[in-house]
């Protein structure tokens, strides 16, 4: 059978790019990004990270966002990194 991904899901205002089901997770992080720009600093990219970080806390995962701005050819962009760590505590 042929694939194809649909554009065919809006959840909370942002268009998403899925197969299956709207209530997946690949709905809500496969998302169009607007057209000649980085995706980095733009608000699917705050949704997505949201999405990630939200998904990983409820699963009672520590984690930490870490923050910083550079230069890209669309001009200065800020960027987070998200760290997991499933058990913080455990020897290293």
């Amino acid at each position: 059978s042929k694939k194809t991904l649909k554009l065919n899901h809006q959840w909370r205002g942002v268009v998403t790019v899925h197969k299956i089901k709207s209530a997946s997770h690949l709905s809500k992080i496969l998302i169009l990004r607007p057209h000649n720009t980085a995706p980095s600093d733009t608000e699917n990219n705050t949704f997505v990270r949201n999405h990630l970080v939200s998904t990983l806390r409820a699963l009672k995962w520590h984690v930490e966002e870490d923050s910083f701005t550079d230069m890209t050819p669309y001009g200065k962009k800020r960027f987070t990194n998200i760290i997991a760590t499933k058990d913080p505590n455990a020897p290293r």
